[in-house]
């Protein structure tokens, strides 16, 4: 369920919002948030699903020399203005949702990530995974 659904999900989520977020004019400010978010929900799932934080790991589903990205400094940032942006509570605010920036840089984490860990699924969830997601 996770190779076929979830996870082709989730990349196609966070690369459809990205290129939504890209047309402007946007129909309403809330249009605008509602993409904001959503493409922050989906960048923070894969982002620790790539640096191995999430429920399930990528070595689940990957041969034994597969290495997860490691967790730095930089992801971390990135996790903690995506949480600010997308999370209920007092840090939250529209300062947050208009210097969200980082866009290309999570894309183009999350690409390469996509990249390395495909090319290392076991040939059971290659046979799974079905069509390649491609940006």
């Amino acid at each position: 369920m996770l190779a076929r659904e979830h996870l082709p999900y989730e990349i196609a989520m966070l690369f459809a919002t990205d290129r939504l977020l890209r047309r402007r004019p946007y129909a309403s400010r809330t249009i605008k948030n509602a993409l904001l978010e959503s493409f922050g929900i989906h960048a923070r799932n894969l982002l620790k699903f790539f640096c191995g934080e999430a429920d399930v790991k990528p070595r689940d589903l990957t041969i034994p020399s597969y290495i997860p990205a490691a967790k730095s400094d930089r992801t971390e940032e990135l996790l903690v203005k995506i949480n600010k942006m997308v999370q209920i509570d007092f840090a939250r605010t529209e300062e947050s949702r208009e210097k969200f920036h980082e866009r290309e840089e999570i894309l183009k984490f999350i690409d390469e990530e996509r990249v390395r860990f495909e090319a290392s699924l076991t040939p059971h969830y290659r046979a799974i995974w079905g069509k390649r997601i491609a940006r």
